[in-house]
Parts: C-alpha cells; structure tokens; sequence
C-alpha cells in the first residue's frame, strides 16, 4: 500500500511538472507571435530549458532515492 502511495505522489510531481512545462511553453508562443519575425528571445528559451532541466533532475533524485524500498516500519510487511 505504501509503494502505490508514494508512486502515485511521485506521478503528481512529474504532472505538475509537466504542466509547468507546457505554460512556460505557451507563454513562449505568446511572447514570439507578435513579434515580426516570431522568433523567441534567447534568454527566455535558456531559462524555459534549463528550468525544466534542473526540475526534471530534481524530480529523478527525488525518485532514485530508497523512498520505494520496503520500511521496517511499514505494518504491512509484518
């Protein structure tokens, strides 16, 4: 029960992320369709990026940690 837990609370992480992700997207395309061009501002695509780089490696040390290892303590397991 504990693992389904902890796995689903992990799965909201990454969907918040993902929706994170695809605002920063949508405020992209917003910022470069009425420029003449369209094209994106450079520092904005670097942060757009790189924010969602250093989430996605927050969200991978998060999970790769032995928080899905059975506990002693779980009443389960007894």
């Amino acid at each position: 029960m504990r693992f389904e837990r902890v796995f689903r609370e992990d799965m909201m992480w990454f969907a918040a992320l993902m929706v994170l992700l695809m605002t920063g997207v949508d405020i992209a395309i917003g910022v470069a369709a009425p420029r003449p061009q369209g094209e994106l501002p450079v520092v904005f695509a670097v942060l757009l990026v790189a924010g969602f780089l250093i989430g996605i490696v927050a969200f991978v040390i998060r999970v790769s940690r032995s928080r899905h290892l059975p506990q002693d303590t779980d009443p389960a397991l007894a």
